[in-house]
């Protein structure tokens, strides 16, 4: 029995994208596909790519046919042939089942029903379909199995069904072994096996290829003949074999075999490249190569999709040929639902913000939208300006220090001044500029706005005013993502008493340290910038808050930063008497070590904050350790003896620790002590003593660990956080005056720390930083 036309085309597009889902980097393109015969719902792992399945998605409707199909079977050619009644109601069930557990209940009803002897063969076969499609995979391959011991082909919907089914389970084994059955029968039977059922193996065996040289790659290369694939499989391998081929090969950067694969597809009678195959040869190629693939693609006719126009985007728009870009965009839009339209735009314009091209994306999105009203053009919405906001955001965020930003601050006060006209490079300008102008337009189109909008709004403010204004004026819910977003702005703008007042209004009565971590986060970044005195007098209130009260405010007023953050810390561990706080964590210890290193080097300070994190159960990790460590200043004396008598005993006993599973192999080993020793290199730093820093990576190399560029970096680190505290010139290489009171053998500074720079960096002759080193290095 052979499947419908219709339905075979339904399930060839399944295999197809099971190939290219491998292929494809980018996963939006997934509401975008051919729909399918079944709604998968595959996770693959990382490495081998092999997939495992949570609960299958069932696709209710196919079931519901399915099962139908099952009740009307036999009513024409006679009752002995109708299933029988406790099948159908368990059928019905399996119907009516939503969740794992009533799936798994009618299953084991199927269990007890002696389907293989009490029911005809049509009727075996749809119920192999509909336990597939629920994912009760064992029933389904024992019906089959029975009737391929009893010489017997099912229907290609049926075996079709359970190769699907065993692949997204992730029985890899049991579908290869089936595949070899289905092949041994049809050659017993001399009759052809479905391409499909094979072409599903074959995507399990390229979706598990991680290596170019794999030879699997060459195993399935030799089963695209179709004299050896008629032999062993007794299928004709058709385009969709040769694309899960291509894909797997592109996937791994294995160009060579991509080549000689599509030349074998256009040596083939009867089969024609289609848009995956050519996107395959795009994905294994790169630069020029591209321009020449799309030329070939727009002379043989075939449309380019979704996922072609994201691999060509980034050559066009670095070539200059961004019309050639909006050209493929119109053409992919044109014909297209508005949903559709509006999903692809969006995956468009993920894609080039991914790329840093938000000039393009930008550029994208106004002629698609607001300045193309033809058959191409697409409706505005939230989600395509929140994925223009967050480009402007990250870039803003990434070129854009916090004292450029308290610059910036202080500049726009002369009302003379724009974001265009500072002293800013062009990058820092733009995202600043045009996120803003993107800002008014929002407000000024009336787009609806959402927690995220409000979120990346937030983001390119350079005021705590514009933020409160912003807040006040927004149409989008004052969520807990948002009131986060303004506490963290609030502290980088250098605001850190409106960031505590926004918390009270907003998130006081919470019970989830998350976001008190955050206002610890706050008042640590004022810290950083001069350990601000809190006034909260001068904090306004946002309007669109209903709750009343002070909350924290009458504990922080006055005080600095660092010590605000030592009193919520009190706060969060109960010691205060009418306050309720959740109990503090690791991160809220580390964010306050991180507030408490401005202030004056108190080693008590330092080691109090230490025990009370040990008595409330905060285990040593390294950032933890690291952040206290830099408590101390340039005392590296009471450093070292914190070191020795209690701070190393709690590390090592953390890091010797049991652990629960097993240790992934991208995790360092002993990743914690490294930090913690870097956060000591750093006060050796502070101290200016090199000499010390020497010894200590002696130490390191002592307990099995190997300092790294990280280890001399720390040491960097605070040498220069010293000199700017002394007010020493970074470029003047003499060494006096406060220098003397820090080293014994102040002319030793330049020698010992030569050491220390071969002790921390390995060697290599393929970096291009060392390639100049006049260092004399002994290697054993």
């Amino acid at each position: 029995m052979m499947f419908p036309s219709r339905s075979r085309a339904l399930i060839h597009a399944l295999v197809l994208f099971m190939a290219i889902l491998e292929v494809k980097s980018f996963v939006h393109y997934k509401s975008l596909a051919v729909p399918s015969a079944f709604q998968l719902d595959v996770v693959y792992r990382k490495g081998k790519g092999s997939a495992r399945i949570a609960r299958p998605r069932v696709h209710r409707g196919r079931l519901h046919r399915v099962i139908k199909s099952i009740e009307y079977y036999g009513q024409v050619e006679g009752d002995e042939r109708r299933a029988s009644d406790v099948l159908l109601n368990a059928m019905r069930m399996l119907l009516d089942a939503t969740t794992q557990d009533k799936i798994s209940h009618v299953g084991n009803l199927l269990n007890t029903i002696d389907i293989v002897n009490g029911e005809c063969r049509p009727i075996q076969e749809r119920v192999v379909t509909a336990t597939s499609i629920a994912g009760l995979v064992s029933i389904s391959i024992n019906i089959l199995t029975n009737m391929l011991q009893s010489s017997y082909l099912p229907s290609s919907k049926a075996y079709v069904a359970a190769c699907s089914a065993l692949r997204q389970s992730g029985r890899f084994e049991d579908l290869e072994r089936f595949v070899y059955d289905l092949a041994e029968i049809g050659t017993k039977l001399d009759t052809a096996i479905d391409v499909v059922a094979w072409n599903i193996y074959l995507s399990s065996l390229c979706s598990s290829i991680d290596n170019p040289e794999d030879p699997t790659l060459a195993r399935v290369w030799e089963w695209m003949d179709p004299n050896v694939a008629r032999r062993e499989f007794r299928v004709t391998p058709d385009v969709t074999s040769f694309n899960i081929l291509l894909g797997g090969a592109a996937r791994v950067g294995n160009k060579t075999l991509v080549e000689s694969v599509w030349q074998d597809l256009e040596s083939q009678i009867g089969l024609e490249p289609d848009i995956v195959s050519y996107n395959a040869r795009l994905k294994a190629s790169f630069g020029p190569e591209h321009f020449d693939i799309l030329e070939e693609i727009e002379r043989v006719d075939i449309s380019p999709d979704g996922y072609t126009i994201d691999l060509l985007s980034n050559d066009l728009i670095g070539a200059g040929r961004f019309e050639d870009l909006q050209r493929l965009v119109d053409q992919f839009l044109v014909g297209k639902s508005e949903r559709a339209k509006s999903n692809a735009l969006a995956a468009f314009l993920v894609t080039l913000v991914q790329q840093e091209n938000i000039e393009s994306a930008r550029n994208l999105f106004e002629r698609c939208t607001l300045d193309n009203p033809t058959a191409s053009s697409v409706s505005p919405c939230t989600r395509h300006f929140n994925i223009l906001l967050d480009g402007y955001s990250k870039i803003a965020k990434l070129s854009t220090s916090k004292d450029q930003l308290l610059s910036i601050q202080e500049s726009l006060k002369n009302s003379s001044s724009t974001i265009n006209n500072l002293n800013l490079d062009t990058s820092k300008a733009a995202a600043l500029a045009e996120g803003r102008k993107l800002c008014r337009k929002i407000v000024s189109l009336g787009v609806e706005q959402d927690p995220y909008t409000l979120s990346s709004m937030i983001s390119l403010c350079i005021s705590s005013t514009e933020i409160i204004e912003l807040m006040n004026e927004s149409t989008a819910p004052l969520s807990p993502p948002v009131i986060r977003s303004a506490i963290t702005y609030l502290g980088r703008l250098g605001d850190p008493s409106q960031a505590c007042r926004v918390f009270d209004q907003f998130a006081f009565e919470s019970n989830n340290n998350r976001v008190w971590n955050v206002l610890l986060g706050a008042l640590s970044e004022g810290a950083k910038q001069g350990n601000i005195v809190l006034d909260m007098k001068s904090a306004v209130s946002c309007k669109r808050s209903v709750r009343e009260g002070k909350g924290i405010s009458s504990l922080v007023d006055g005080l600095t930063c660092a010590d605000a953050a030592r009193t919520l810390l009190s706060t969060m561990n109960g010691m205060r008497d009418g306050l309720k706080a959740p109990k503090p964590n690791s991160q809220s210890y580390c964010l306050v070590a991180s507030a408490l290193q401005v202030e004056s080097a108190d080693p008590s300070i330092a080691m109090d904050l230490f025990r009370n994190a040990t008595s409330d159960g905060i285990p040593a990790d390294g950032r933890f350790v690291n952040a206290l460590l830099r408590c101390f200043g340039g005392n590296i004396e009471e450093a070292l003896k914190s070191w020795k008598e209690e701070i190393r005993i709690a590390c090592v006993e953390y890091e010797s620790r049991a652990r629960s599973g097993a240790v992934p192999n991208s995790r360092r080993p002993k990743k914690n002590l490294i930090a913690a020793y870097n956060g000591l290199l750093h006060v050796c730093g502070r101290a200016i003593r090199p000499d010390i820093a020497l010894r200590v990576s002696y130490a390191m190399n002592k307990e099995g660990l190997e300092p790294n560029e990280i280890s001399l970096n720390s040491y960097k680190a605070g040498k220069r956080h010293q000199e700017k505290l002394s007010g020493q010139n970074d470029d003047d290489d003499t060494w006096g005056g406060s220098w003397l009171n820090f080293l014994p053998k102040p002319n030793m500074i330049e020698q010992y720390e030569s050491l220390l720079y071969i002790e921390c960096t390995r060697y290599n002759p393929e970096n291009k930083r060392m390639s100049k080193e006049r260092r004399v290095r002994i290697i054993l």
